[in-house]
């Protein structure tokens, strides 16, 4: 159960009640707003007003910055109200944020100021709420203090869960609402479910080889596989798709897939005319894979002489590469 915690604390407040004479007195003194804090310029100014009464919010940001500040600040006679939203804080690296209101003209003195922070967006994980009745006299400078505690250890961006906030590990930057889930045995993105569940495992699955496994995390893609143990048979490729493979083959269960066999005794698998118990031709090479070249041509290579020119050569392949022909060498 997330524990709502107020994290704005008032530490400091002045106001004054008016008498009828202050109450319908003129503005004749406008404050500098440029001097309205002594830390340093405003980093809002809010409201409608002419500024001859002003209310200054100075809130000291402990170890977070907000990813929005609502600003709220309501007339107590009429019950008029202002509303803003700042989000740009994070962007600016503001660490003390101030802001000055100035009341429209036409409200009473009496005012209710209002300050909520949330975590990431305006609808998201409210942090801290604080809220002061004041009474803003014309001429008048009216200073509230307080101070946001709102852990932030790891500098994602979301406050720990011990303050009120949504990360549920404030040591990992990399773990925070909406993270990517990894298979890493710890829960990335806080909705509360584990690996196990997550990624189903230890569930039943097939793996790329047809083999049948169990579903567990891979420590190095930190992602979900299907781990099978190497329980079918190897097979081999086909590359040239003449029955009979080569190379060391992979595991795979099941019925091979297309372009594999379950043999390895293809000594040229580029070749479909060139496997175990091939036409022998006389080409140089060994067709028939059994480690003899244009065996059945045993004159090949051998002396001769050519009938047609008595000239003397020597039996090569011929032309059709099923025989051998006399080829003469040189005249004679």
């Amino acid at each position: 159960m997330r524990r709502e915690s107020i994290l704005f604390l008032l530490l400091a407040a002045s106001c004054s009640v008016p008498n009828l004479d202050e109450l319908n007195s003129d503005c004749d003194k406008k404050p500098d707003l440029t001097r309205l804090f002594e830390t340093g310029p405003a980093d809002a100014m809010l409201g409608g007003g002419s500024g001859c009464r002003v209310v200054t919010t100075s809130t000291a940001l402990i170890g977070f910055t907000p990813g929005c500040v609502q600003f709220r600040a309501v007339d107590a006679a009429s019950g008029k109200e202002f509303i803003a939203e700042l989000t740009d804080l994070r962007a600016r690296g503001v660490r003390d944020l101030r802001v000055a209101f100035l009341p429209p003209d036409s409200w009473a003195p009496d005012l209710t100021v209002e300050v909520r922070s949330f975590e990431q967006r305006c609808d998201g994980v409210q942090i801290g709420l604080f809220y002061q009745g004041v009474t803003a006299l014309a001429g008048q400078v009216v200073p509230v203090s307080m101070a946001l505690d709102g852990r932030d250890a790891d500098n994602d961006g979301f406050v720990a869960r011990t303050f009120g906030g949504s990360d549920c590990r404030d040591d990992s930057s990399a773990v925070f609402p909406g993270a990517p889930e990894l298979c890493n045995g710890q829960d990335d993105n806080c909705d509360g479910i584990e690996d196990e569940s997550e990624f189903d495992l230890g569930a039943a699955c097939t793996a790329s080889n047809g083999c049948m496994g169990v579903f567990q995390c891979d420590p190095e893609g930190l992602a979900r596989v299907c781990h099978a143990s190497p329980s079918g048979q190897r097979v081999y490729l086909d590359a040239d798709r003449d029955g009979y493979g080569a190379g060391t083959g992979t595991i795979m269960c099941g019925t091979p897939p297309t372009g594999y066999v379950l043999n390895n005794q293809d000594c040229d698998d580029t070749a479909s005319n060139v496997h175990p118990g091939a036409t022998e031709w006389c080409d140089g090479r060994d067709n028939n894979c059994d480690n003899i070249r244009d065996e059945g041509y045993p004159n090949l290579g051998s002396v001769c002489l050519d009938a047609n020119s008595q000239c003397g050569g020597t039996y090569q392949c011929s032309t059709e590469q099923n025989s051998t022909v006399c080829v003469a060498s040189g005249s004679c």
